[in-house]
């Protein structure tokens, strides 16, 4: 499978932009971004093991499944800890991934979306 491509890419005095293609593999991608950002950990944080996975009857997510990520197009989410703010829309053909922290971090974050968008899933 093929990772994920960043189509554009701006950044400013606090923020990083980037235009991502819109793909399935999205979800498992970026919820391994956010714990490299130091979000928590995927198995101990509710934020992050839920984004892009469904509910079952019991009200728990279903770990080993995804949503649709089609279902989610003009649907805004934002994660925030102390060090970043990451907002994430979803549109029909791209992801807008913007990331605000201060300048220092930049560098930090560019290696990690790097590492983010040449994830690939486990078959």
């Amino acid at each position: 499978m093929n990772p994920l491509k960043i189509l554009g890419l701006k950044k400013s005095e606090k923020h990083n932009y980037y235009e991502l293609e819109n793909k399935q593999e999205f979800f498992s991608g970026f919820r391994k971004l956010l714990v490299d950002l130091g979000f928590g950990e995927e198995s101990s944080n509710i934020e992050i093991y839920s984004f892009g996975r469904p509910p079952g009857d019991d009200g728990e997510y279903i770990l080993t499944k995804e949503e649709d990520i089609n279902d989610y197009i003009d649907r805004h989410f934002y994660f925030e800890n102390n060090n970043f703010r990451i907002d994430v829309v979803f549109g029909k053909k791209k992801i807008f991934l913007v990331i605000n922290s201060d300048k220092d971090k930049q560098e930090k974050i560019s290696e990690k979306v790097q590492k983010f968008c040449s994830f690939q899933p486990k078959s």
